[in-house]
């Protein structure tokens, strides 16, 4: 792609992984496609940062340490929460306050409603009118995705959004954690 410029301080994984979601937006995936090619490219990438970076650490030198990452390193890859935890807890990378984070979860909410509601909100996200409401508004806002009841207008969806969503929350998490590492060799 004539378009795709270096970024600075991404890891070559990072590039590669960016360059995946982009085509798959550019390309002809339909909206379902490319939400379901996004969320676990992102996902697969931050696991395997996750993983470098404990195999990496001075905690293998230890059985304490290598205990942790035989026993207990998989359990922050089931779920996004665990994720976010491990990168806040290790790399001080806290996505939860800022809009790229944000934006991400609701990207990974119209994933979960694809996977598990079939195209609509799961009883999950709309368990209160207050939460249908918001969620369906920040749908709106975020991906210009429109909900009528709780079934996902796919059609509707801005696919430059779900990528560059995508991409700027990896870019983000890979920067942070190059970041890190920078201030660690201080």
């Amino acid at each position: 792609m004539s378009h795709m410029l270096r970024i600075p301080n991404v890891t070559t994984g990072t590039e590669d992984c960016l360059a995946r979601i982009r085509i798959a937006c550019e390309y002809g995936t339909s909206p379902r496609e490319l939400v379901l090619a996004a969320v676990p490219e992102v996902e697969f990438r931050i696991d395997a940062m996750i993983r470098d970076a404990a195999l990496n650490s001075n905690m293998k030198k230890c059985r304490i340490g290598e205990f942790f990452i035989e026993e207990k390193l998989s359990s922050y890859f089931q779920t996004w929460a665990a994720r976010e935890s491990f990168l806040t807890g290790v790399f001080d990378c806290n996505l939860s306050g800022i809009t790229i984070g944000q934006n991400f979860k609701l990207l990974v909410e119209i994933r979960n409603s694809l996977v598990h509601g079939n195209g609509s909100l799961t009883a999950l996200q709309t368990k209160s009118l207050q939460s249908l409401i918001k969620i369906r508004g920040n749908l709106e806002k975020v991906f210009d995705l429109q909900v009528d009841g709780t079934r996902l207008m796919l059609d509707s969806l801005d696919r430059r959004k779900v990528s560059d969503v995508a991409c700027e929350y990896l870019i983000f998490i890979d920067q942070s954690i190059a970041e890190y590492h920078l201030n660690d060799e201080k």
